[in-house]
């Protein structure tokens, strides 16, 4: 059984939008559950929401958590000068 180039073509175009179609559908869900991390006023939000406090300067920041009973030292030794604190 032999098919002619019309239906060839039209099997690899139905092929492609499923592709595309299946592509679209995972950065969308991907996208959906995408959380939104703030730094602001010493607070560090994540979807508005309070999650610990940040102290320092750059390089140098110390993370608590809420209740300020344990923190961690962090000192950033990769990011340039304007990469950290920015909206991109």
């Amino acid at each position: 059984m032999r098919i002619n180039q019309r239906e060839y073509l039209n099997l690899n175009q139905m092929y492609m939008n499923r592709i595309i179609l299946l592509v679209l559908v995972v950065f969308v869900s991907l996208s959906a559950k995408a959380q939104k991390i703030k730094i602001d006023k010493g607070e560090i939000k994540l979807d508005e929401i309070k999650v610990a406090y940040i102290e320092g300067k750059k390089p140098v920041f110390k993370v608590l958590n809420l209740d300020k009973s344990y923190a961690v030292d962090v000192e950033l030794k990769f990011l340039d000068d304007g990469a950290f604190g920015k909206d991109g």
